[in-house]
């Protein structure tokens, strides 16, 4: 019956349980269903842990209890599993065993009802044919083979809902028989995941749309980032290699994908300064300099002779170390509510004291050495960027691990490291403020400036635009309220926001009046001619 399938399908029968005849009264349900409704009904459920996914499905017949059963891996790299691709795994293999059951024995016409506890697989899964899936749609691979294994099969699909997990609530006896099969497909997929982790992982799906691999492996979510990462991320990575002269090595260890997260879960303001600050291209005294909007280089804070981002951390003025006691106090306070490691905690915390100070780094024990080796080759300023080595997670792991915490190393990173650039973020508003805080404007000045802004903020109201909508999110009197230098810089965006406006106005009525020109000119010409 499956032997002569794709081999890209073999995956859905490897652990499959057949009846002695081969599926003749399934079919025969599948047939009559038209006369007994729900004849035949499949019932599916997935499970998801460790980045392993698998799936059971069953298909029983209502009134002869005979049954076709089994259970599936779901396809696809670490990355790409999730609790939701395995609620579709097991979907698409019901259905490709459903259809190749017609198939067998020459079912043209039928109804088949399918059960799952998962909403928004069924919703996906059971839409309308003519729904267009994106690339960004998550698991669009499975979800365009199952709408290929819906629109070739020559039965009608009903779906349901089924309430997942009852068997915690309520007595088995009282359970209906699709919930009573659908804790049996959740007992029977959990129970498929160490064949998982045994099995290498596959990436073939039978009637899926075209797809992208990429060293032996499928690309399979985040299409778009994967691909634009795979063309420049050999660029971006020998920029970073030469500029903070790195090898190859450390460059490795850092913890990336950490990183990764941590900025996907911070603000918008946030990313921005992460990225200008690691690049060290933000508004120094060295750049403001370089781009003349400064006479001097110099740190507003103390007289150095020329400020860069390191600076803003390390500045001697003694209000940055006070800032900066602050600051280790409060970390100590954080990390420690964090469980974090108290060995981590004191070589983070001493190290970065360390290095703020130009002290000599101390020994570190055994069992820390690999760590601060690597951290040291990384840079202590790497913290404030994010590049932390992957030591950090793996220790942090191992002390969960011995509190019997479920809480990951990687999990606890990723916090840290957004924790790390809150407080560059400290520093750096610290610095501005001490910076803006020094020219004073008198009041005549600032009653000029509230009514540049409410001349301003009424113009874009009035002229609303893509541009211009989020300058406008706040009310005039918030904005008004703020202090001097957040409404310069209000209206210095506003200023530019008309400016772009303007300009793509004046680029679409040129576009309208070549379009217009052009008509005019082929009107006469039908119109001259004779």
């Amino acid at each position: 019956m499956f032997s002569s399938t794709d081999s890209s399908a073999h995956w859905c029968f490897t652990s499959i349980s057949i009846p002695p005849d081969d599926g003749f009264q399934l079919a025969q349900s599948i047939r009559n269903n038209s006369a007994t409704v729900n004849a035949l009904r499949a019932v599916t459920d997935g499970s998801f842990k460790d980045n392993f996914g698998t799936a059971a499905w069953i298909l029983e017949c209502a009134n002869t209890s005979q049954q076709m059963s089994g259970s599936v891996v779901a396809p696809g790299s670490a990355h790409d599993h999730s609790s939701y691709r395995s609620e579709l795994s097991g979907v698409y293999a019901a259905l490709l065993v459903t259809n190749r059951l017609c198939l067998y024995f020459n079912i043209s016409e039928g109804s088949i009802l399918l059960g799952c506890d998962s909403k928004s697989a069924l919703a996906m899964a059971f839409t309308a044919t003519s729904f267009r899936y994106s690339i960004k749609t998550p698991c669009f691979d499975l979800l365009g083979a199952i709408r290929q294994l819906r629109i070739s099969s020559p039965i009608q699909w009903e779906f349901t809902h089924i309430k997942g997990h009852q068997d915690q609530r309520i007595a088995l006896q009282d359970l209906s028989d699709l919930e009573l099969l659908n804790v049996a497909m959740d007992n029977n997929a959990k129970a498929h995941l160490p064949h998982a982790r045994s099995q290498p992982r596959h990436y073939a799906i039978y009637l899926e749309p075209w797809s992208i691999w990429h060293g032996g492996k499928k690309i399979a979510t985040n299409l778009h980032s994967t691909i634009y990462g795979l063309v420049h991320s050999h660029a971006a990575k020998l920029y970073w290699l030469k500029k903070n002269h790195i090898d190859q090595d450390n460059f490795d260890s850092i913890h990336w994908s950490a990183l990764h997260q941590a900025h996907r879960e911070s603000s918008q303001s946030h990313q921005a300064f992460v990225i200008k600050s690691s690049v060290g291209m933000c508004g120094v005294g060295k750049f403001l300099k370089r781009w003349k909007q400064s006479s001097t280089s110099a740190c507003p804070r103390f007289s150095a002779d020329s400020e860069d981002i390191t600076h803003v951390w390390k500045s001697p003025a003694p209000e940055v170390k006070d800032l900066w006691t602050t600051t280790i106090a409060n970390l100590r306070t954080w990390l420690d509510e964090q469980h974090t490691d108290p060995s981590l905690s004191n070589i983070l915390l001493t190290y970065l004291h360390c290095w703020r100070e130009s002290l000599p780094f101390p020994e570190a024990s055994n069992r820390l050495h690999d760590l601060v080796q690597n951290q040291s080759d990384i840079g202590w300023d790497g913290p404030f960027y994010g590049w932390m080595s992957q030591h950090w997670a793996n220790i942090q792991q191992e002390f969960f691990n011995s509190i019997c915490s479920r809480r990951t190393g990687q999990r606890w990173l990723i916090s840290v490291i957004k924790k790390m650039w809150d407080v560059s973020w400290d520093f750096w508003n610290h610095r501005n403020g001490v910076m803006h805080n020094k020219a004073q404007l008198s009041a005549s000045d600032i009653s000029q400036l509230d009514r540049s802004v409410t001349n301003a903020y009424q113009d874009l109201v009035q002229h609303p635009s893509r541009n211009t909508r989020p300058l406008i999110f706040l009310p005039l009197r918030n904005i008004l309220s703020k202090d001097a230098r957040y409404k310069s810089v209000w209206l210095r965006q506003a200023i530019a926001a008309v400016s772009t406006t303007t300009r793509g106005a004046r680029r679409s009525l040129l576009k309208m009046r070549i379009c217009l020109e052009s008509w005019l000119r082929c009107t006469r010409q039908v119109y001259s001619e004779p």
